[in-house]
């Protein structure tokens, strides 16, 4: 992002009309006291400012104009980059969707999640997750359901269960152990989860995409 806003102030500066500064009056002719003043001389004073003024008067009509220029070109460089922020979350979530489909997966921190019967295992290209990232994604779960098999255990099987065993689980009967969408989210000790240490053949099971 910081990248396309240098771009952008780049062409701004590259492209925009400039804005043209005002020059210095130049007296052409200098009176010392006592001396007579020399009328065509002090018409010569008068002419260079009145040639100044005039000039400057040019000058600000000229970068009004720029201006008004300039601040069409901006409204029309943010409407561009609007569109532009619009059609790159926009493929976000195509890509997301691809890698992650929102029927069973939970996308957090450029890693898929999904809950799975499938005894422990992943399916390739992923690996058992821990059950500490359920505190931040849990929530999510409500409405996906299994990647692939209905478990036949409520416990969620994860990457240290051998040493912290089983907290996470499901409701059950009525959410876990059928066939999803879920109607609710697992949560810590969702069907009396604690320091389990279940390996069913079905066993629900959290996976995460390898890196």
């Amino acid at each position: 992002m910081k990248t396309l806003t240098k771009l952008v102030i780049s062409i701004i500066v590259l492209t925009f009309p400039p804005i043209i500064m005002g020059g210095d009056v130049t007296i052409p002719n200098t009176f010392t006291g006592g001396t007579k003043a020399i009328a065509s001389e002090v018409n010569a004073n008068f002419t260079a400012v009145e040639t100044e003024v005039n000039d400057n008067a040019a000058d600000i009509s000229t970068n009004t104009e720029n201006i008004n220029i300039n601040a069409a070109d901006i409204s029309a460089n943010t409407d561009d980059l609007n569109n532009n922020i619009s059609e790159i979350s926009a493929l976000r979530a195509e890509f997301i969707e691809y890698v992650c489909p929102a029927r069973y997966g939970v996308y957090f921190n450029n890693r898929c999640y999904y809950l799975d019967g499938s005894g422990g295992t992943c399916d390739a290209g992923f690996q058992l997750a821990p059950q500490s990232i359920l505190s931040s994604i849990a929530a999510n779960f409500l409405g996906r359901t299994y990647k692939n098999t209905v478990s036949d255990n409520c416990c969620i099987e994860h990457t240290n269960t051998d040493t912290e065993g089983q907290d996470w689980g499901f409701t059950y009967p009525g959410v876990c152990n059928e066939p999803g969408p879920f109607p609710e989210a697992p949560y810590l000790n969702g069907a009396n989860c604690i320091d389990s240490n279940n390996h069913t053949a079905t066993q629900l099971t959290l996976c995460m995409s390898s890196e």
